[in-house]
């Protein structure tokens, strides 16, 4: 069988041409832009067969960032697996508020990420504010692996914790400047479980109870005993949970209360500062 070249192989892929392009570049162990200029090399059988393996496994629902195994973030390349949540776009507003609130308090702030996942979060906050102090917490051992790596990967110090939220930390751990959280918070009958790239997803990581609502009712229960006076916490939710936090926040004695919208116009991220 002859050899086709990038450019053939990328149309005949079945998927859109950008999915194709980022498979393609996985498996030849090259960046996306040097397709474009190399679009008349020949792929080698053992290259098609790996990236027609790779197709097929996407072609039947598989996330793209578990099948190259990274998903770029705040311009961070993060190393992922199905242990963990794939980052999104939507979680980078809660790291840009984060960032907002940091330039406001004095150099060397303490922060918490509970359910830290692939570390996203972190460290990101602790690649664009170096001199703070970075805590990180995760119930999954293996998602704690890939967290560790990214962190690895980008010179950032993070002091990671197994365990759940506040149970995790030591006993004398002291309190926090600012505490931030993408919790799981999809309703447990939700029908998007069923459907894209969360059926690939750990369900851990995505359902919080009945409502959706459990995990930040029990970290705004725990979370007094690490914060002090203007300190502030700050969750992603759902699009249509804005009300409910803003009320859960409130009866946790938060006050300038705050939700900031994505770039589709929905709510998106909680803020509260504590009294």
């Amino acid at each position: 069988m002859p050899h086709l070249t990038i450019g053939e192989i990328l149309k005949k892929s079945g998927l859109d041409r950008l999915e194709s392009q980022i498979i393609l570049a996985h498996v030849l162990g090259v960046d996306r832009i040097w397709l474009f200029v190399h679009d008349d090399v020949l792929i080698c059988e053992e290259q098609k067969l790996e990236f027609d393996t790779l197709v097929q496994r996407r072609l039947e629902g598989e996330p793209i960032a578990y099948l190259v195994g990274s998903r770029e973030f705040m311009g961070l390349e993060l190393n992922v697996d199905n242990s963990v949540l794939i980052p999104r776009p939507d979680t980078e507003l809660l790291v840009e508020c984060a960032l907002d609130f940091l330039k406001t308090t004095p150099t060397g702030a303490r922060i918490l990420d509970l359910g830290t996942g692939s570390g996203a979060i972190a460290i990101s906050i602790a690649n664009f504010m170096p001199k703070c102090e970075v805590y990180a917490v995760d119930i999954s051992k293996e998602a704690l692996k890939v967290a560790y790596l990214n962190a690895k990967n980008h010179g950032v110090h993070i002091k990671f914790f197994e365990g759940s939220w506040f149970d995790a930390l030591p006993y004398d751990v002291g309190t926090f400047d600012l505490i931030v959280s993408n919790p799981p918070y999809i309703a447990s009958d939700d029908i998007h479980l069923q459907l894209g790239d969360v059926r690939y997803e750990p369900i851990t990581a995505l359902v919080g109870g009945n409502d959706g609502l459990s995990e930040y009712i029990k970290i705004m229960k725990q979370v007094h005993d690490f914060i002090h006076s203007g300190s502030a916490i700050m969750f992603e939710h759902g699009w249509t949970q804005g009300a409910e936090l803003r009320r859960i926040l409130e009866q946790g004695h938060c006050h300038k209360i705050y939700t900031h919208k994505d770039l589709a116009g929905h709510e998106r991220v909680t803020c509260g500062v504590f009294a």
